[in-house]
This record gives C-alpha cells, structure tokens and sequence, in this order.
C-alpha cells in the first residue's frame, strides 16, 4: 500500500452536532467551500425580491445538483451583526448532506458588513491539510468594508497557505468599483470571476463553477512500479542495472555519485512520451530516503560536493534541466529548487521544511504552466491541520523539449544511500 498522510480535520462531536461527516486528509475530495456575501447590501431589492434570497434559492437548488461524494462547507458573513467579526462557519467542511445544509442556508439573514479578507482567510483555514482539490466560491455584492487586504489575502492563501486550491469570485449585481476588487481577489487566487446580474446569470455562474470543481483532474500517467520491468513510456539515461531494481511496487536506486551537467549520474528515469494535456499539468512523486550530509555544492558548477539529493527532474540535455529535489540542511529536510539553461545554473531556490528523520517520506510536485515551472513540496504539519502543499517557487525555461522524470545521486564526498520511488502521476492542470 502506498503511503500517505493522515488527520483528521473536524472533530467526531463537532461533525454530529452538524450533520456532516468528518473529512480526512486521506480522502480524495473534491471539496468546495461556499463563502456567502450577507451584509446589509444583500437586502437590495433585484427582480421583486432582495439579493440574499435570491442567492439562497439559486444555491439551495445547486447543492440538490452536487455528487453525494462531494466534501462541502458553508461559510457566511454579516448575517447576525454590524461588526467586521461578524464571520460563521455555518457548515464545516464534510460530506454532503443536502437536507442539512439547505437548512442551514434558509435560515441567513442579511444586515451586516462584508469582511472578505478575514472571510478567505478562515476559508483556507477550514480547507488546510485536506487532499485533494479544493475550491472556495465567493459570491459577493460588494467590496471589502473592514479595512482588510482581499486580494493579497487570495494571493497568500494561493502560494503560501499550502493548500491545492482555486478560489473562483462571483459578483452579484455589482458596480464597476466592486467588480474591479473582485475580479482581482479571482485572479490572485488563481480563479475565474463570473459576472451576474440576474438570478440566471447566478444560476450559470454557480453551475459552471460546480462543473468545475467537482469533476476530478484528469490523471494521464500513473505509474506505481508494479511490474517486472518498465513499460516502453520510460528512458533511462544513463542505465546502471546494478544500481537500480523494481521491487514490491518501488523503484529503489542505490544513489549514485555523479554530476549531473557532466552526464554522469546514473539512472536518470525520464518519461519519453508527449504529456496529452501539452504545456499545463503537474507531476507528483513519492518516496523515501535517507539524507546522512548537509547538501552543498561548488558554486561555479553543478557539481554536487557533498549530501544526498532525491525528486524530480524536467530534462532536455546536460545544459538544460530543472531539478526539484530535497537534501539535507543542519538537522532539517530541504526543498531544493534549481535551473541550468544554456549551460549555465541560473537560480536557485531552496527552504526548510521539517525536522530530519532517516528514513522518511516526502512528497514533491510540478506544475508546468506553458514556460513556468512551480515546485511544492508535501508539509507534514498537515497531520496537525497546519500544513499541506507548500510552494517553494516558480522558475522559467524557454525552448526547450523538458521531459518529467525522476532523480537520485549524491555528492562525491556523501556517502551511498538508497532512494524508493513509490509513484509518478501526472495529472491534468485544470485552473
């Protein structure tokens, strides 16, 4: 069995009271967030009746139309009082309960302020460690009036909150004013902005948004090592058979020493067929490692001088890659992000991100979105509601054929390791 995090998100007695069932990190979402606009703008009249309840019929239909195993949450703001706290999560995040949650919804009211920043913000604190995609639904009649910071709130919650999220923004009814802030909050998270101006337009908007969210991203290549041999969608640069096996579901190296600019690490993995989705999907590694030595490396080259190093690599030649991999810093893993183009290293970019054990497992994801290339990397803090992917940064690379694989060397000076690859997915980039 592959390995995985676990935790559990909303406590037993809590999910009771609420009628929702707790969700674990382990459980493939998808999950979606509804964050509902209830100030005192919402009692505006549109179409003979107030905004608000017209809102809550068009989203008490859609949630009769969402999959039963679907993971969904209501949160609210301005509903109870005047004040910028004024913020309810009226139905945590857990498996659909149609009945309940349309409860919940008919009975808001509207009156209050419109708290959008700190409104995202306990959004993505619902959200955090969950897996699986998740997506936040804001539907809104007005800008931010507490003084917050929306848009970089979004922007924060997209790159640093570690969450694999979309935030999409609805604006119902709006000024040119408003819709400029919204637009903006969508943008920063990584989300469309839909326009709405009638009850119909809300009823699309939330549909195309459903269909977005709830249909799972398409995975083009799994890989899980399960056979007796690697199938003809694999290169090995560099073959060393006496350096590698398959064995029990796990693609084991015995870390070479090498460098890699000088085409001499072994047993470079390299997908060798076209990604079907072209120029916008992520591939996903785990595995396990010892790192024994802080990773260092000569300064005017990419010669690796000491540690171990293991993840992925994006490979045209030996002037031209991408690697995201993780070593060793003092008594912490490390997330290391790097870029040779034209035979020159360009950037560097590495964090630490958890206290070292030996062995361990990590996990490591890349999205490639035309010529960028973002690294995440797994954090374990998720097991305690606090972690989940976490981006490390985005480097660029023009003209060049890269294709995904997997790595694992060392340094000259570090001693031998052994590396298990359990998995390489690579999945359909839907946003």
């Amino acid at each position: 069995m592959k390995r995985i995090y676990h935790h559990l998100l909303l406590g037993v007695a809590l999910a009771a009271l609420l009628n929702t069932t707790p969700v674990l990190a382990g459980e493939a979402g998808p999950n979606i967030l509804f964050v509902l606009d209830s100030s005192g703008s919402m009692m505006e009249s549109l179409e003979g009746k107030n905004k608000l309840e017209t809102a809550k019929g068009v989203l008490s239909a859609l949630v009769g139309d969402l999959p039963p195993d679907i993971n969904v949450g209501l949160e609210v703001y301005g509903h109870r009082k005047g004040e910028c706290d004024d913020i309810e999560m009226v139905f945590p995040v857990g498996k659909l309960n149609v009945a309940a949650l349309r409860q919940k919804i008919a009975s808001l009211q509207a009156g209050g302020k419109t708290p959008i920043a700190t409104s995202l913000e306990k959004a993505a604190g619902e959200l955090r460690g969950l897996k699986g995609n998740s997506t936040i639904v804001l539907i809104s009649d007005g800008q931010e009036t507490c003084d917050g910071d929306p848009v970089g709130i979004a922007e924060l919650i997209k790159n640093e909150f570690g969450i694999d999220v979309v935030i999409h923004v609805v604006g119902f009814a709006v000024d040119d004013a408003v819709r400029q802030q919204l637009s903006k909050i969508a943008r920063a998270g990584g989300g469309n902005y839909y326009a709405a101006n009638n009850a119909q337009q809300l009823k699309e908007s939330l549909v195309e948004i459903k269909e977005k969210a709830v249909e799972p991203a398409r995975e083009f290549f799994v890989e899980e090592f399960d056979g007796p041999s690697f199938s003809e969608s694999w290169i090995i640069i560099n073959d060393d058979p006496n350096g590698r096996v398959l064995d029990e579901g796990k693609f084991v190296i015995s870390t070479p020493s090498g460098d890699i600019h000088k085409e001499t690490v072994k047993n470079i993995l390299l997908y060798q067929k076209e990604v079907p989705t072209g120029k916008k999907y992520a591939v996903t590694t785990e595995f396990s490692t010892s790192l024994l030595a802080t990773y260092a490396y000569n300064g005017y080259s990419d010669s690796l001088m000491n540690g171990q190093v293991s993840g992925l690599v994006f490979y045209a030649d030996k002037d031209n890659y991408i690697i995201f991999v993780v070593g060793r810093a003092g008594n912490q893993a490390q997330a290391i992000l790097w870029k040779r183009q034209g035979g020159k290293r360009d950037v560097t970019i590495s964090s630490n991100f958890k206290e070292l054990k030996n062995p361990d497992t990590y996990l490591l994801k890349m999205e490639r979105r035309k010529y960028k290339y973002t690294g995440y990397y797994y954090d374990p803090e998720a097991e305690k509601g606090k972690g989940g992917w976490k981006k490390i940064g985005t480097v660029t690379m023009m003209g060049k054929n890269l294709q995904p694989g997997l790595i694992a060397y060392r340094g000259r000076d570090a001693a031998e390791v052994v590396t298990e690859f359990d998995s390489f997915k690579i999945t359909e980039l839907q946003e």
